[in-house]
């Protein structure tokens, strides 16, 4: 059972433009609730990344500057030496005058950056002959001079210490390069869509989707593997002697009278259980009868359940359900709703 998801930040959670995806965020919202603390790894200063992290609700470290600052609990360490690096800068600036340094370069507490406007392989040769002590990162917002015994895989080793998490119970989701080594250290890793072919060779899972929705797709995959057990039509708990076909009669009753599926199980005695007790850590059963094509005006119903994390069990009447029609809601009807969605067919 994963316990921890270590999430890249830029490209990861957020789309082709940097703007955060709130189909990621939603998700994070999910797997929270789920019982999975996020931990976003970043090269991002560590003020900026524990700030985000708050206001995303993140229960997991915080590891910043590419894995050379990691926080949880009210602790903070600070694993490299920024000296090593601020003096390859300065070299640096010598040799590309053009050069432009980071704006938040005063709040690093170990890495520099600057920006990406010099050919990399050049810089990266220079950066490599000028000194043993450091290393070139290029986390595909800026370059990054590094402390060279600091990577994200050392942060995250450091920050499953202070979760007292052991590390084969993390998955680690990324999008580039610099996450390589955090790929190692965790228990399993996801490569999204954009991800170069380098780290996609190295990952458990490749994504279908990109960028924010590539995130929904690796949090769902992580959510499956948690084995959480599943809420159906004949859950105990919540049916208990009544059979699927009865069940399936009170939906198409709810939706004849209503105009709308059901975002509840129907329980013994009539009626329908109420939102609060599947947010309360139960799986949601959006339930459906009907013309498989209606499927596409059931947007609130199906992204509430989305937007919970839950799993999509589909009721019909017809023997086929073409799942492209949740392709407006769910973003892969292809990969994510296999095994995720159960189609029923009463008979």
């Amino acid at each position: 059972m994963f316990r921890v998801l270590a999430s890249d930040f830029d490209g990861t959670l957020t789309d082709g433009e940097r703007l955060l995806s709130l189909e990621a965020v939603r998700m994070l919202r999910a797997l929270q609730l789920r019982g999975v603390a996020v931990s976003l790894v970043s090269g991002m200063n560590y003020p900026s990344l524990f700030k985000l992290s708050l206001h995303l609700g993140c229960r997991g470290a915080v590891i910043a500057e590419n894995g050379a600052v990691v926080s949880y609990g009210g602790e903070v360490r600070v694993l490299g030496d920024k000296d090593p690096s601020l003096r390859v800068l300065r070299t640096l600036k010598e040799r590309f005058p053009s050069l432009k340094e980071s704006w938040d370069n005063r709040y690093r507490s170990v890495d520099v950056g600057f920006e990406r406007n010099l050919p990399k392989d050049e810089v990266s040769s220079f950066v490599e002959r000028c000194s043993r002590e450091v290393r070139f990162i290029d986390s595909g917002v800026a370059y990054h001079i590094l402390d060279r015994r600091v990577d994200k895989g050392v942060g995250l080793r450091v920050a499953a210490g202070l979760m007292e998490v052991n590390p084969s119970d993390i998955a680690a989701v990324g999008d580039n390069e610099n996450d390589l080594e955090l790929f190692q250290e965790a228990g399993y890793s996801i490569a999204l869509a954009n991800a170069p072919q380098k780290l996609k060779d190295e990952a458990d899972h490749v994504t279908a989707h990109p960028y924010g929705l590539g995130f929904v797709e690796a949090a769902n995959l992580v959510m499956g593997r948690l084995k959480v057990k599943m809420v159906g039509l004949d859950y105990p708990g919540r049916l208990g002697s009544m059979d699927k076909i009865e069940a399936l009669r009170r939906i198409g009753e709810h939706v004849e009278s209503k105009g709308h599926i059901p975002v509840d199980l129907p329980r013994e005695g009539g009626g329908f259980d109420s939102k609060m007790d599947y947010a309360a850590g139960m799986d949601l059963i959006v339930a459906y009868l009907g013309k498989p094509e209606d499927l596409s005006s059931l947007q609130p119903e199906l992204s509430y359940a989305k937007w919970m994390g839950k799993r999509i069990v589909a009721l019909t009447q017809v023997e086929t359900l073409d799942l492209s029609l949740f392709h407006e809601i769910y973003e892969d009807p292809g990969e994510l709703l296999k095994g995720e969605a159960e189609i029923l067919h009463p008979h």
